[in-house]
């Protein structure tokens, strides 16, 4: 594809496995210069033909970290110049530098349960109910108008029955619904603190050898910008 118009400086050059090589720092007519990072410290120089798309602000290859490493700086598609110019260049040994990163993950665990026990409670209640009977209520008339029915004999012991009645009270229980309880369940979030210890590595230059004055604080810089990358990939 026909990437060339699309490539401009500034731009993220990602590999095909994800990782991030870096910005573009120079464009040629062969292809692309990226500056140096954590898999290239000193840079990395690209063809047009390891380019696999241009999106937006990052550039995307065909090629993985591991692939580039094993070809090595300088493509043997390279131009004379670039050849050139890195047969001048000093060797490069790369030390790989690793640091721990705190990542939180939950998991639903068992907080046990919470039992709903419906118990049977008994009351005493007493109401009052007025309740009717009869009585007997004895009362002499005086007469000689009245005359005794059939069933009277004159002059002999008799039993004259008199029914009463009354009412008497019963007790009948009946259930009725009174209403219900109703149980709900809802997650609830809480804040916790977490905290771990995160190792990280770092280097330092030792030996009789000669030291440019400034070379140990900048390659802190470069692994303290390969951290952050890391950390905050561009968006």
């Amino acid at each position: 594809m026909n990437t060339g118009n699309a490539i401009r400086e500034g731009m993220v050059v990602n590999t095909s496995d994800g990782e991030r090589l870096g910005k573009v720092v120079g464009i040629t007519n062969e292809g692309i210069q990226v500056e140096g990072g954590l898999f290239f410290p000193k840079g990395h120089r690209l063809l047009k033909s390891d380019i696999q798309d241009v999106r937006g602000d990052r550039i995307l290859l065909l090629r993985d970290v591991a692939w580039l490493r094993k070809r090595g700086d300088a493509p043997a598609e390279a131009s004379a110049m670039d050849t050139a110019r890195e047969e001048e260049e000093e060797e490069v040994v790369s030390v790989p530098l690793m640091e721990e990163q705190l990542e939180v993950r939950r998991r639903v665990v068992d907080r046990g349960e919470v039992d709903i026990h419906k118990k049977v409670e008994t009351v005493t209640k007493t109401v009052d109910v007025p309740l009717r009977r009869e009585v007997v209520h004895v009362e002499r008339v005086q007469g000689t108008d009245l005359k005794p029915d059939a069933t009277y004999h004159a002059f002999e012991d008799q039993t004259f029955r008199v029914p009463l009645r009354g009412e008497e009270a019963e007790v009948v229980k009946r259930a009725v619904y009174t209403g219900e309880v109703r149980i709900h369940k809802r997650p609830v979030e809480q804040a916790r603190h977490l905290s771990a210890q995160l190792r990280h590595e770092e280097i330092d230059l030792t030996g009789k050898g000669e030291l440019e004055s400034e070379t140990t604080e900048e390659l802190r810089r470069d692994l303290e910008s390969a951290r952050r990358a890391i950390r905050e990939p561009d968006k």
